[in-house]
């Protein structure tokens, strides 16, 4: 399995998330907030690659109800690394950041540097990519083979793509995010409207592993085992 939506309650409150959002930070594709990180007071320290649990910044507390329902609902014994984020521009195939050290990473000095183990959790225990859908559309996700590390081929996105859907009863999918490259297709009105929750972590394995067999279960028709 490489995506599944998960069978997780609705996220409360997701206009006043969406008033609050302001995105001041540029990084990528993406205008984004870091809501947890790991450097002082939660913001992103790129001179340390993720694996402790990470510090909740003060954008956090723009969105107590959205902290809350994660605290509450998401199956990880700890959080890395949490961003909201607004597509600025179509998101080219990657894969979210599978280096474990700045010397191998080429790609823009990468927000989503590990340390080893955490690299080889996740790869153990994908799909495990949890994203949160807060606004916008649902079809855009794309999974496909390939991606180029150094986003200069523009023939990579000639490739087939497959695309995703999250149906309106949840707001939370998983996505194998380390091994399966995956982009979004990202028009006028998407610009405008789709705002998205980054999360990484170390996952509980029980309750991770229990919520896709139930998640799959419900969505068998939404799941994908593998692209074409």
């Amino acid at each position: 399995m490489i995506f599944c939506p998960i069978d997780l309650p609705p996220i409360p409150d997701k206009q006043k998330i969406i008033d609050a959002f302001e995105g001041d930070e540029a990084y990528a594709y993406w205008n984004l907030e870091v809501l947890l990180g790991n450097g002082e007071n939660g913001i992103r320290d790129k001179s340390i690659p993720f694996g402790p649990a990470g510090t909740w910044s003060p954008f956090a507390k723009k969105y107590p109800q959205l902290v809350e329902w994660m605290e509450t609902h998401s199956p990880y014994e700890y959080f890395c690394y949490v961003t909201i984020g607004r597509s600025a521009m179509d998101v080219w195939p990657h894969v979210d950041g599978c280096e474990s050290s700045f010397e191998s990473d080429v790609r823009l000095g990468h927000h989503t540097t590990m340390e080893k183990w955490l690299v080889d959790h996740h790869v153990a225990n994908e799909p495990c990519g949890y994203r949160l859908i807060i606004s916008g559309s649902r079809d855009k996700l794309y999974l496909c083979k390939d991606y180029d590390p150094s986003f200069k081929d523009k023939k990579i996105l000639d490739q087939p793509k497959t695309y995703t859907y999250i149906p309106e009863d949840t707001d939370v999918y998983a996505l194998g995010h380390q091994s399966q490259p995956h982009g979004v297709d990202v028009d006028e009105q998407e610009k405008q409207h789709r705002l998205t929750v980054f999360v990484m972590g170390k996952v509980n394995i029980d309750q991770h592993q229990a919520l896709l067999t139930q998640s799959k279960n419900k969505y068998k028709k939404y799941t994908i085992d593998h692209v074409s």
